[in-house]
């Protein structure tokens, strides 16, 4: 199923012509995930996510995934994420801001699972080297509502550039770098890739690298419309021995 459902994605970008552009406002996201461990039972999971542009964002001759990157555009966002056989959720809220290159960031997310609450409040402070490069830097602070635990302040350093290939073509890299509160003192790399082989359609890969725990990302996605957009993603960790896979939709007005 996923195999195929990856190469109905790419079968469909074949003969895709360069998307007309529409400017939009807001975006509303809806997502289904199955997760099938190598030990236990499978479980799967809803989320949605809606974000609101303090302007309007102007998509013609960017890459459709990245217009909002490449327009600094300011945002607020709240999510929510809920699944179906385990006793765990989390909602979330979230803003970026740009003051000419100045980039500000700052998100917190309210988790329960069981009956144990995990609050993370996230800060970015950053800069745009340049139209299509951006740098930042900050901290995630984790509360874990259980005797005897501290919280955690990880600190994280990321980076993200979009290249204009030509033609309609480009190319997304990010990256990041978290140092993890611990005794042991981990670090954790990731990084990803989307290659547009037009405004309209991309694939990507990507992957999470720590001392034991490894995860890499596989995903397409393709805009119907200027507006409505579907995406497919694959995850695997510890080698294949767990995998996920995601389906989602997005629609912009």
């Amino acid at each position: 199923m996923k195999k195929t459902a990856f190469a109905l994605a790419l079968a469909a970008a074949a003969g895709l012509g360069t998307a007309q552009a529409q400017d939009y406002q807001m975006e509303l996201e809806a997502g289904y995930s199955d997760f099938n461990p190598d030990v236990g039972e499978g479980d799967s999971a809803f989320d949605v996510a809606f974000t609101y542009y303090l302007d309007r964002v102007a998509t013609a001759g960017r890459p459709l995934a990245e217009a909002a990157f490449l327009a600094n555009a300011s945002n607020l966002g709240i999510g929510y994420l809920t699944f179906d056989d385990a006793d765990a959720d989390a909602i979330g809220v979230n803003g970026e801001f740009w003051f000419n290159q100045l980039y500000l960031n700052g998100s917190y997310t309210a988790a329960e699972i069981g009956n144990v609450d995990v609050d993370t409040i996230g800060v970015r402070a950053g800069w745009m080297l340049m139209p299509n490069l951006r740098i930042a830097a900050g901290v995630d602070r984790t509360d874990v509502d259980v005797p005897g635990a501290e919280e955690t302040d990880d600190i994280v350093v990321e980076g993200k550039y979009v290249a204009d290939l030509g033609g309609g073509m480009a190319l997304n890299v990010e990256g990041s770098v978290t140092f993890l509160d611990d005794p042991a003192d981990d670090e954790v790399f990731e990084v990803a890739a989307d290659y547009y082989l037009n405004p309209a359609f991309s694939i990507g890969a990507g992957g999470s690298f720590a001392d034991q725990d490894d995860n890499f990302l596989l995903r397409a996605r393709y805009f119907v419309t200027p507006a409505i957009a579907g995406q497919v993603e694959y995850f695997t960790q510890n080698d294949g021995d767990d995998d996920v896979f995601r389906v989602s939709g997005l629609v912009r007005f």
